[in-house]
């Protein structure tokens, strides 16, 4: 539910939104696999407006927890 939510806020422009959504779901008991995908949105908001230093935690975080992903290397 959250992950869908962030992705509307972003989808609309709301970056700002969209990082706290993901946020409040990061603290939800959820599995690493989870929290790997809504760290990479973080990111990719992060990254949206401007906050590369933020995207780039985001996303070496997102790294640690589902290094399979590919979509974390492009």
């Amino acid at each position: 539910l959250y992950l869908e939510l962030g992705r509307g806020q972003a989808e609309r422009g709301d970056h700002r939104g969209a990082i706290r959504t993901f946020e409040a779901a990061l603290k939800q008991p959820e599995n690493d696999i989870a929290d790997a995908e809504l760290l990479k949105q973080i990111a990719r908001s992060h990254s949206a407006r401007g906050e590369h230093d933020k995207a780039d935690e985001a996303f070496e975080r997102s790294c640690l927890l589902q290094p399979s992903d590919a979509d974390l290397y492009y």
